[in-house]
């Protein structure tokens, strides 16, 4: 509060000397005014100031802690440095002890080579003689057997730390055997008539050689279970009957019916049987009321299919 009423004061006698006026009585609420206005133009300039110098503080404040955080990066860095620089000289440091002890283990068999050898030549030997009157000294043989068996003995030693790979016979794995299967169907429309067969005259696929498209006929080429299955596309104001025949007898039937209604009608008849190799099986008319079959690339074509299950 002191600090705000000298200000007061300093900027009121400021005020009063540059304008060489004196206060009049008269007139005294518009100086007052004035007054009061040019004090608050000063405070307003002093906090602008003050705003100015708070920003530089902030951006020094915002450039410090980024530099903190910069040494900080680099302390790990150098921390990080400094544990694989350890490794390197410890890795170093176990490699020149490893040529050290092979050293010294060389200069030891040296050594010991060289012992046995003077050993057998200066000392005494024994002699036996042999029965065509040679002379065998008994002392170097024992050193040069000595010498053997050591060597023998590191022999073994280096092969025991070698391991020898198991060896594993290689055998291609067998080629799947493919599932016997056929698929035919009729490229054009045709009428038939009763026990007339219906032959599907475009072979689609064919595992086992077992369809002929000559005739319509399947021939089983392997035993077991089968699915078999067909689809026929009546003309509209046409119905009839197929059959499914296996060796002269009735497996399966379907109908297909679009007698009563301007439109073409399709069905599809399916049957699971247990098959016999060289067995016989095709499709045949039945019951008719006008037999036309419909076939057409647009919107369906009459079927006659089959696979083995097992």
């Amino acid at each position: 509060m002191s600090v705000n009423f000298v200000l007061f004061l300093c900027f009121f006698y400021g005020y009063d000397r540059s304008y060489g006026e004196v206060l009049d009585p008269d007139n005294q609420p518009r100086q007052w005014q004035d007054l009061v206005t040019f004090v608050n133009q000063k405070i307003g300039s002093m906090e602008h100031l003050m705003n100015i110098k708070n920003e530089r503080l902030d951006q020094l404040e915002s450039k410090l802690r980024a530099q903190e955080t910069e040494i900080s990066s680099l302390k790990e860095l150098m921390l990080q440095k400094d544990t694989i620089l350890s490794n390197l000289v410890k890795q170093v440091t176990d490699l020149k002890k490893g040529e050290i002890m092979n050293t010294i283990s060389d200069t030891s068999i040296e050594h010991l080579a060289r012992a046995s050898s003077s050993t057998s030549v200066n000392s005494t030997s024994d002699v036996t003689d042999t029965p065509d009157g040679a002379r065998v000294d008994t002392d170097a043989h024992t050193a040069g057997d000595r010498m053997g068996e050591y060597n023998t003995r590191r022999q073994q030693d280096a092969l025991s730390d070698v391991t020898i790979p198991k060896q594993y016979n290689r055998v291609a794995p067998p080629t799947p055997k493919q599932t016997v299967a056929f698929h035919a169907y009729r490229t054009s429309s045709i009428t038939l008539g009763t026990q007339a067969t219906v032959i599907f005259d475009h072979e689609d696929l064919d595992h086992g050689d077992g369809y002929s498209p000559a005739d319509g006929l399947y021939t089983v080429p392997e035993s077991g279970t089968y699915v078999i299955t067909w689809t026929m596309f009546a003309y509209h104001h046409n119905a009839y009957q197929n059959v499914l025949v296996v060796n002269g007898a009735t497996r399966g039937m379907s109908w297909t019916d679009s007698d009563e209604i301007g439109d073409y009608h399709q069905t599809t008849g399916i049957t699971v049987l247990t098959l016999k190799q060289g067995d016989h099986l095709f499709i045949r008319m039945g019951q008719i009321y006008h037999g036309k079959i419909f076939s057409d690339s647009t919107y369906s074509r009459p079927t006659f299919s089959g696979w083995k299950l097992d």
